[in-house]
């Protein structure tokens, strides 16, 4: 499964505006919901259930929160930069500045694990995280993360 098959641009915002992980991930709960027809608030508490597990803060400075919905046939995913960071308590201790927010369909575990695979390749170029902070625009990060699948 490649990110570019499940990434619209209805689901990236490129200035969250969030001051914490939990304000990052409503922000993004919105987006989604308006693609995968599920309420933002049901979204939003299963990523929290998630994240209160286990933080999916990675070094770096991306984030990767996900959950399995109820009711889902397939993926979504969704993306958001915040350009001034956000405190995620990831061991390196940086701020997350890209979160990749994926939702899948219950007990669909291993493509889940295919796209977190895919999303920690991706960000493992400086060049890649520079290009996306400066992006403005959804199309902008789309051929960047379009362009940078292409040689994974």
């Amino acid at each position: 499964m490649k990110i570019m098959d499940k990434l619209k641009p209805s689901a990236i915002s490129c200035n969250l505006m969030g001051a914490s992980r939990k304000e990052v991930m409503e922000e993004l709960s919105v987006l989604l919901a308006m693609n995968c027809g599920k309420k933002p608030d049901d979204i939003m508490d299963a990523l929290w259930e998630r994240e209160t597990a286990s933080n999916t803060a990675l070094n770096g400075g991306l984030g990767v929160p996900h959950a399995a919905i109820k009711g889902l046939t397939e993926f979504y995913v969704g993306f958001g930069i915040s350009k001034k960071g956000v405190n995620c308590k990831s061991a390196d201790g940086n701020p997350t500045h890209f979160f990749f927010v994926f939702l899948a369909p219950a007990g669909d575990m291993s493509n889940r694990m295919d796209l977190l695979a895919k999303v920690s390749r991706l960000f493992s170029e400086k060049t890649v995280k520079n290009e996306l902070l400066k992006a403005d625009t959804a199309q902008e990060v789309l051929a960047i993360i379009g362009r940078e699948e292409l040689g994974l």
